[in-house]
């Protein structure tokens, strides 16, 4: 259906969805899941290097780097944004230890704070396909760099939705946040039955909250409305 044939309560309902499912997918930023990435990550760091990365110099580097990491997310924490993101920037490039990742991660979380998202893309475009990067900061990356990029005036909705796919897979565990960035994604487009179907995949998923369900489906039950 066509913006211009929606009558004005169809096009609210529309617009709501919309908004509700950008929401929650800008509360999914790298502040709020970093944490759990974290751990995650530096397992992996130890895993993937075995016994090499004990050794002393590399395990020095590794010590180093995360306490200029620590540091750096106390300033930001203390508002010394200018700082923290000088800091951050500078390690996301030089760091020679898994921290680096870390690092850009958090870099990009910050230039997105301060609206500068398409810098913010830029960074996590590189993280995403970068193939050092470890897998599921990866992932988080690309989650991450489409909601941003979906906003910009520019913004190729297909080929953004073209990047999303292989996570839209029921046996990912990011398909519920793929799915709704394809909903939102189809939404800008007009395209409400793609919308309708990425939402009711969600609703069919298995091992997701209960909030993410009920939310997909409360959000399929507007789009249903709005026929």
């Amino acid at each position: 259906m066509a913006v211009q044939d929606q009558d004005p309560l169809q096009a609210e309902i529309l617009r709501e969805v919309a908004e509700e499912i950008r929401d929650e997918q800008y509360k999914k930023l790298w502040k709020k899941i970093g944490p759990y990435i974290t751990a995650v990550i530096i397992a992996l760091l130890a895993a993937a290097a075995g016994y090499e990365y004990y050794k002393y110099d590399k395990h020095q580097t590794e010590l180093k780097e995360s306490f200029e990491l620590q540091d750096a997310l106390v300033m930001l924490r203390d508002g010394n944004v200018k700082d923290a993101e000088a800091s951050l920037k500078d390690m996301s490039q030089n760091a020679k230890s898994g921290y680096r990742f870390l690092a850009a991660m958090h870099y990009a979380g910050v230039l997105a704070e301060q609206n500068n998202s398409e810098e913010a893309v830029t960074v996590l475009n590189e993280l995403a396909t970068n193939s050092e990067t470890p897998a599921p900061l990866q992932a988080v990356a690309l989650l991450n760099k489409v909601a941003l990029a979906a906003d910009l005036e520019n913004a190729d909705y297909k080929a953004l939705t073209a990047e999303l796919a292989p996570m839209t897979d029921p046996n990912s565990p990011w398909a519920a946040d793929a799915l709704e960035l394809t909903a939102l994604m189809a939404l800008r487009q007009n395209d409400n039955e793609k919308a309708k179907a990425a939402l009711q995949s969600i609703v069919g998923l298995q091992n997701i909250p209960d909030a993410v369900r009920q939310r997909a489906s409360e959000n399929l039950t507007l789009l249903n409305a709005a026929k």
